[in-house]
């Protein structure tokens, strides 16, 4: 039987002069839970009483860990329709990326795949998971604030079902413009790339054109929900109009590693909050890893993450990179693989198939001479703080931003997944991050600037996180660049008038010299 669990995990509840905090955390992806967790585990560590809800829409998804232990857990049942989207989204729709460009047009589906399995969710929440909420309405203190990934609609039904004070959106990519619009940050098309395109920040008059028309298509497709609220079926759940309401939002985001934009002063960036480098490098991999690592004078992690598999990857992809493989004696490739058939790569010793590895635990040992990844934010968060040099191959959505934003501090290298095919440049590309010093040296550079960076993202976070249960709403910090209309927001208004001023000046002008050579010309044939 397929489940809709929710995990109510109380994290702290000793501290009773600490703010209560809600943090709402879908299981999708590990990514995204990872980074709730964290978030959780961070509140907690300061001394505040935290509860955990996470919403697993899939039986399948049971890779969630917090610091502390679970205390209370909930089951509700859910629909077979929903798992089955969930199980489309992370399997048949994620695979056929490895084959296709990605494109506007072919990215479209996915979005709307995931907007109809939020919808489903919704309603099976909404159908059988009120007496867990009114469970914690009874049984919890009254919490100050609670916090809920920004494209997570049912965080903000939650919060008015459990009438708390102040919400949090946070969110767990470095950018999300139409969030960033409902808050009223700049955005444009001219240098921000949308959900359809990562053109990253400079582009060429094809890229903005090619940009602009994903970021109007974009906001006709992704739209916001038209749910009705928990407490009255009646009523319409106010998402998209209060958005703005938020003291604080926080994003993945971390100034020294992505591309530089305008924002807001009540958005915080804390790219970077769920690595933790002090812990990662005291920790050593077990013995059946060390011996790996010690096999060989070079070792490379290959992982493509949880969603985009590399079980799903084209035949003729996996043989060409074996051959190229092969091609590198002197070096261990350790790739995350999820099936043991490997038959493919028969003759390889120096590869080591794994359904499942110690990625930062291998990322922080100092054996471990480069990592091929998709460029998931996870993975390059963790590679940037860990000094990692990477070869990057993005297959989707931001992890082709992503790419482009880390290779700008030339630490890595980023290829295009229709070059894993070609012996020649995938060869030269691994060769080039193994052996060419200087992108060791300025993956080590970029991890010093973090280390040594003004303000820690947890600390960033914390803080802001306990302003905002004080202190509540900031009206004063609310963007009127939210409220402006197209003409406003671009001068168009000020443009036209000014313009039709200075014709008008210059039409006056040519009438009054036109007047006065008129005059002058008459009184010249009189004389």
């Amino acid at each position: 039987m397929n489940l809709l669990i929710i995990l109510l995990l109380v994290l702290s509840i000793s501290n009773t002069s600490g703010f209560n905090y809600l943090v709402v955390s879908p299981a999708f992806g590990h990514s995204h839970s990872t980074f709730m967790g964290k978030l959780a585990d961070s509140l907690t560590e300061a001394g505040h009483n935290v509860t955990v809800l996470s919403i697993i829409i899939s039986s399948k998804f049971r890779n969630i860990s917090y610091t502390k232990s679970t205390k209370d857990i909930v089951v509700v049942e859910t629909t077979t329709e929903q798992d089955q989207l969930t199980e489309n989204m992370e399997n048949d729709d994620f695979a056929r990326y490895w084959t296709q460009e990605g494109t506007m047009l072919e990215t479209i589906p996915s979005y709307l795949m995931f907007l109809k399995m939020a919808e489903d969710g919704y309603k099976t929440f909404r159908d059988h998971a009120l007496p867990q909420m009114d469970y914690l309405k009874n049984n919890r203190p009254q919490y100050d604030a609670v916090f809920f990934e920004s494209f997570f609609f049912m965080g903000k039904a939650i919060q008015e079902y459990l009438e708390i004070p102040v919400f949090l959106p946070v969110t767990s990519i470095t950018h999300d413009y139409r969030f960033a619009e409902l808050i009223g940050e700049p955005v444009s098309p001219s240098y921000l790339s949308g959900y359809f395109t990562n053109f990253g920040n400079i582009m060429n008059f094809q890229e903005r054109l090619t940009n602009t028309i994903s970021y109007y298509l974009g906001q006709i497709l992704i739209a916001f929900p038209n749910w009705k609220t928990l407490q009255d079926p009646s009523k319409d759940l106010l998402v998209e109009s209060e958005y703005h309401r938020a003291p604080y939002v926080f994003i993945n985001s971390n100034p020294y590693i992505d591309f530089p934009r305008p924002l807001l002063s009540k958005t915080i960036e804390i790219g970077g909050i769920t690595v933790d480098v002090k812990k990662l490098k005291s920790e050593k991999v077990d013995e059946k890893w060390d011996n790996i690592l010690k096999k060989r004078p070079h070792n490379v992690l290959i992982s493509f993450g949880s969603m985009f598999k590399s079980i799903y990857m084209p035949d003729f992809y996996k043989e060409n990179m074996v051959k190229v493989m092969k091609s590198f004696k002197n070096v261990s490739f350790i790739w995350k693989y999820e099936s043991e058939e490997t038959s493919f790569a028969n003759g390889a010793e120096n590869i080591i198939f794994s359904k499942w590895v110690p990625q930062t635990a291998l990322l922080a040992d100092s054996r471990l001479s480069a990592f091929f990844t998709h460029g998931g934010l996870g993975s390059v968060n963790e590679l940037s703080y860990l000094g990692k040099p990477a070869l990057l191959c993005p297959l989707f959505a931001d992890q082709i931003r992503n790419s482009k934003m880390l290779t700008r501090h030339n630490g890595s290298i980023e290829i295009s997944k229709f070059n894993l095919e070609n012996y020649n440049t995938l060869r030269s590309a691994l060769h080039s991050i193994l052996f060419a010093e200087s992108y060791s040296e300025n993956a080590e550079k970029l991890a010093k600037k973090l280390e040594y960076q003004p303000t820690k993202p947890k600390e960033l976070f914390v803080r802001h996180a306990e302003f905002a249960a004080r202190f509540g709403e900031q009206p004063a910090q609310d963007s009127n660049l939210r409220t402006m209309g197209f003409a406003a927001y671009y001068l168009l208004d000020v443009i036209a008038f000014l313009t039709s001023f200075v014709l008008l000046v210059i039409f006056v002008v040519f009438i009054m010299i036109r007047q006065i050579v008129k005059l002058l010309t008459i009184k010249s044939k009189r004389d």
